[in-house]
């Protein structure tokens, strides 16, 4: 069975709404790099599971939503021009 994941992280909503300013994808690049790091450092080498719980895995869910929110308004917007 299938389990839905959702992280829900204070303070997050600037990080969304500057997501369309120029430097964007950087940004965001920067924001999953930070991410992976903090989970690696605290989750690598270890047996211990990752789950959503946890302050950096709900960090690292929220800078994956946050590129996937990204892309898909970009990929949209093309096939809408696309179609016209």
């Amino acid at each position: 069975a299938l389990r839905m994941m959702s992280a829900i992280v204070p303070n997050t909503s600037e990080v969304v709404q500057e997501a369309n300013r120029p430097g964007d994808r950087e940004k965001l690049q920067e924001e999953l790099l930070a991410a992976a790091k903090l989970c690696h450092v605290r989750f690598g080498g270890r047996m211990e599971l990752a789950t959503e719980s946890d302050k950096c895995v709900s960090r690292l869910c929220f800078a994956f939503e946050a590129i996937f929110k990204h892309g898909l308004k970009s990929k949209s917007i093309d096939r809408l021009n696309l179609a016209l």
